[in-house]
């Protein structure tokens, strides 16, 4: 009986543990995000530049408070709320959110394929949650250039992110999808990032994957449905 109470409690915190894990890494970017465009906002003297930046620091901030929210209702899934989108317009907006962090690491952000509206049927938030957990994996994989480029594909629009960072090595290519599996110091990485954005991706319908990666050269790729035109 004790044994029993023993292992049911170090599952009891094994999951707590996995939770705050998850947590923790949803929050790094959103909260990155707020810190730097709280910054930005305190040394801007134009009105119109203050009151874009607290809007900025507004979103992010609910970003936070909806991943605290799903974390707490239930160890399930966050609740996916699939609409039809421009994903153009979004790309577009959520540059913007990164760029104060890629210019504070000397990254450069090249977009293309954003002229027209890209219609896809997804999940706002977790496409955005996406887009930062890949830029932030390219920053600290120390890419001085990320490129970003969107391309319709039949029923299918694919989102390609690639880098000039280190690269993923050939034998750790397999299982960069795994939870808990990372390359990266334990101070560092939790090994959720990408095990979260493949789950986002199978809750949209839509499938991610590595195209390849080596030193100079790594190419990941979000595949999502197509949606309809307003």
């Amino acid at each position: 009986r004790e044994a029993t109470q023993r292992l049911c409690q170090g599952q009891r915190l094994a999951t707590i543990g996995q939770m705050a894990a998850g947590l923790a890494h949803g929050l790094n970017t959103p909260l990155g995000n707020i810190i730097g465009y709280a910054q930005q906002a305190q040394s801007e003297a134009a009105p119109h530049e203050v009151t874009r930046s607290l809007a900025v620091i507004e979103r992010q901030a609910m970003v936070c408070s909806e991943i605290v929210r799903n974390m707490l209702s239930s160890v399930r899934a966050p609740e996916v709320m699939i609409e039809d989108f421009d994903l153009g317009c979004l790309l577009s907006g959520t540059m913007q959110l990164i760029q104060p962090i890629a210019k504070d690491n000397g990254v450069e952000i090249l977009t293309e394929g954003l002229v027209g509206e890209v219609m896809v049927s997804a999940d706002v938030a977790s496409v955005e949650q996406i887009i930062f957990n890949l830029t932030n994996n390219a920053v600290q994989a120390g890419a001085k250039h990320i490129w970003v480029a969107i391309e319709s594909q039949g029923d299918q629009v694919c989102l390609r992110l690639c880098d000039d960072g280190d690269g993923i090595a050939a034998s750790d290519q397999p299982s960069i999808f795994d939870p808990f599996f990372t390359t990266k110091p334990a101070s560092s990485g939790t090994g959720l990032g990408l095990y979260l954005c493949a789950t986002l991706a199978d809750g949209m319908r839509g499938k991610i994957r590595l195209e390849h990666s080596q030193p100079g050269n790594t190419c990941f790729a979000l595949s999502l449905p197509c949606g309809a035109r307003p």
